[in-house]
């Protein structure tokens, strides 16, 4: 929280921001601004690991507008050419900021891993086991050295692209039929409490405390220090800066 507010006290020091924070302790290896460009990045890591030889596994995601880039695809090759141990989960949400998916080629955008020979399926993303058990499958594989997966998790997308985007191309039955039916969060608290995993009550104290840890990490934030203007210069390949003189 501290990072997104860019204060010292984030998990990069503010450095990264919104956009490229990372936290390499809990092995998250940072978000790329510019979309679809993170999976060339996990491949790299990939072969790290398998250079290594550990049988750690990197995952990557990418949205459906992202697989329309070169990148993608690049990173596709390589996986496939080394058999790395990577996995390719693809969040189909239907929509490219407000170009519809179903504009692009395949059937399902996992069968961008077919002429590679990478196994791929396409599965149900609002269900959260079985994206935990598909994910799980993939990961096996690559450390048992059955090479990448590819998997697209088809979900809907809850919410408009942007805070004020008006999503006028949009039918407005269909995105209130999306938030009724196919919420992964909500459906899955309606699966534990009918299956009598977790009572109502056991879900309130959860939420109570996870909103309780949520408000202490925003009052965190609020409370570390602005950077110093000089730390600017922090971590700059190059100095002086090109135009400042030597």
């Amino acid at each position: 929280m501290a990072e997104l507010y860019g204060r010292v006290g984030g998990a990069n020091s503010g450095f990264g921001g919104q956009m490229h924070i990372a936290d390499i302790d809990r092995k998250l290896y940072g978000h790329a601004a510019t979309i679809g460009s993170g999976q060339n990045p996990a491949v790299g890591l990939a072969l790290a690991e398998q250079m290594k030889g550990t049988d750690n596994v990197a995952v990557t995601t990418i949205g459906d507008g992202g697989t329309s880039r070169g990148s993608f695809h690049t990173a596709l090759v390589f996986a496939a050419y080394w058999n790395l141990p990577v996995v390719f989960v693809i969040e189909n949400n239907g929509w490219a900021i407000s170009t519809p998916s179903d504009a692009l080629a395949p059937d399902h955008l996992s069968d961008y891993g077919i002429p590679h020979k990478i196994h791929n399926e396409s599965i149900d993303g609002s269900d959260v086991e079985q994206v935990y058990q598909t994910v799980s499958e993939a990961i096996e594989r690559a450390r048992n050295d059955e090479g990448p997966s590819v998997i697209e998790c088809r979900v809907a997308r809850l919410g408009p692209h942007f805070e004020g985007d008006k999503e006028l191309y949009r039918n407005t039955e269909d995105r209130e039929r999306d938030s009724n039916e196919r919420n992964p969060i909500e459906n899955y608290r309606e699966r534990l409490l009918e299956a009598g995993v977790l009572t109502k009550a056991e879900i309130d104290d959860m939420q109570e405390n996870i909103d309780a840890e949520v408000q202490e990490a925003v009052e965190f934030a609020r409370n570390s220090p602005e950077p110093n203007p000089e730390s600017a210069y922090d971590h700059v390949y190059r100095l002086p800066l090109y135009g400042q003189g030597e």
